[in-house]
């Protein structure tokens, strides 16, 4: 993994859909357990864009065939970039060393809709931040 973002509003080829053009609106990175850290894109399809009946596509930055086109990039977005890599950093250094209970795990692949947490992550890179945001809600 380059530790890098593609910025916003590049276009890219996907692999699993070469004819079509995706569009980066969104940017994360994760790391699975035991595996090295790696950028996932939020896209919509080109000429399309995001509205409110349109599809958002998960794209892991493997799964990019080509970058057709980057979008605008500065010393910001570069900055942001670095504070989410060492934030994930952070967050996996003072992570519990502890595994889940069985049951821990149970009620984690209930509400997973009968997926365990590395399907999960598997399936959608975005997870771990959507589960961050509910746990702050609470």
């Amino acid at each position: 993994m380059s530790k890098e973002f593609l910025p916003l509003g590049s276009a890219i080829k996907w692999k699993k859909d070469e004819e079509s053009i995706y569009i980066i609106i969104s940017r994360a990175f994760m790391q699975p357990p035991e595996q090295e850290m790696i950028a996932g894109y939020q896209c919509s399809l080109y000429p399309q864009g995001y509205a409110k009946d349109s599809r958002v596509y998960i794209v892991k930055e493997t799964e990019i065939s080509e970058v057709l086109t980057k979008g605008y990039t500065d010393d910001l977005d570069i900055d942001f970039a670095k504070q989410k890599v060492e934030e994930l950093t952070e967050r996996i250094q003072n992570a519990p060393s502890v595994a889940p209970t069985a049951e821990q795990s149970k009620v984690e692949v209930s509400n997973n809709n009968g997926l365990t947490h590395e399907e999960m992550l598997a399936k959608d890179p975005f997870y771990k931040f959507r589960k961050m945001k509910e746990s702050e809600k609470r």
